[in-house]
């Protein structure tokens, strides 16, 4: 009795002990997820998406009916910085618009209602896209969506990747936009630490690689969104763009001087560019290198918008500009 009494008390506090484990388990996941949910409420508190409009601060414009929406990539919740620093280079329109995407994810449908709704309400005639980075994605499916009254009619590619097999870490934007999970604070934080460990360019000690990663993690976007992001470029394939792009598109594509950076494949980028994607098309470098800058390098990309943007008068296709000094007032 004293033996199976004592095999009693064991199997009992074996229970008790994975009880409590799972019950662990549980309690942390529901605090990360808490978690997830406070901050990013904190942080980026809003569930749809805003598109905020302003008049560029040109007395004259070349097109008065036209309108600039500047599309942020990834990590980039909010578009303004990016968009206040080129507003240089939107002299040609006489509005310049800002988006923000919603905390829950990526919506292509509610932003191309917003861009119809602001376009309506302001008489704008064609819409102009900037797309920063893998936002470049977007550009099949507004050309789509976008109202005729108010087409888009020109298109600037910053450094995009085409679809996940023109990322540097590509194989990690496939098993990343295959898990079947929720964008997580600690998922986008174990995901930079492992692209900064694979990313052969970067010899920067461990530390600074954890601290940039953190940055990251923290401070571009909301990891939903980030997610989001990721599973949109991933179910991208060339022949979206082939299919859905116009012919009488026009567009440029503005990369760094080198053509070389630390996230996109940009040779590979621009070769692709210019053989399979349809419109009218220039190429404009940067005189910096670095990936999508325009916020840390604004003279850079001014000039070299500049430079590409002549392209839709002069009716040039597939050329190649080298941006200059820009000429500021």
């Amino acid at each position: 009795m004293t033996l199976t009494d004592s095999g009693k008390r064991h199997e009992g506090a074996q229970i008790s002990r994975r009880a409590a484990f799972g019950l662990g388990v549980v309690g942390a996941m529901s605090a990360i997820k808490t978690g997830d949910s406070l901050v990013t409420q904190l942080k980026w508190p809003n569930d749809k998406t805003i598109l905020k409009a302003y008049e560029t601060p040109f007395s004259a414009t070349k097109d008065p009916e036209a309108a600039w929406v500047v599309l942020g990539g990834l990590g980039v919740q909010d578009s303004f910085g990016i968009m206040n620093a080129l507003m240089p280079s939107f002299s040609g329109a006489k509005y310049a618009m800002s988006v923000r995407y919603p905390d829950t994810g990526l919506d292509i449908d509610a932003l191309s209602e917003e861009i119809n709704r602001a376009s309506h309400h302001r008489g704008v005639r064609a819409v102009y896209v900037f797309a920063h980075s893998m936002s470049g994605a977007m550009v099949p499916d507004l050309v789509q969506r976008l109202d005729k009254d108010a087409p888009l009619s020109r298109a600037v590619f910053n450094c995009t990747p085409w679809t996940q097999d023109y990322v540097v870490d590509r194989e990690i934007v496939e098993i990343i936009s295959k898990l079947p999970i929720k964008g997580s604070f600690m998922g986008k934080f174990a995901v930079q630490i492992a692209d900064r460990m694979r990313n052969s360019r970067d010899d920067s000690p461990f530390i600074a690689k954890l601290r940039r990663a953190w940055q990251i993690t923290n401070d571009q976007g909301s990891p939903e969104t980030w997610l989001s992001q990721i599973q949109f470029l991933a179910s991208k394939t060339l022949s979206d763009y082939q299919e859905m792009i116009p012919e009488n598109l026009k567009s440029a594509y503005v990369a760094p001087r080198n053509a070389t950076d630390g996230v996109v494949l940009l040779t590979r980028a621009i070769d692709t560019y210019e053989t399979d994607i349809p419109g009218d098309k220039t190429i404009s470098f940067t005189r910096s290198n670095g990936h999508a800058n325009p916020r840390q390098r604004p003279d850079d990309y001014i000039a070299a918008m500049r430079m590409a943007l002549p392209v839709y008068s002069s009716g040039m296709s597939s050329n190649r500009s080298v941006g200059g000094k820009p000429a500021l007032k």
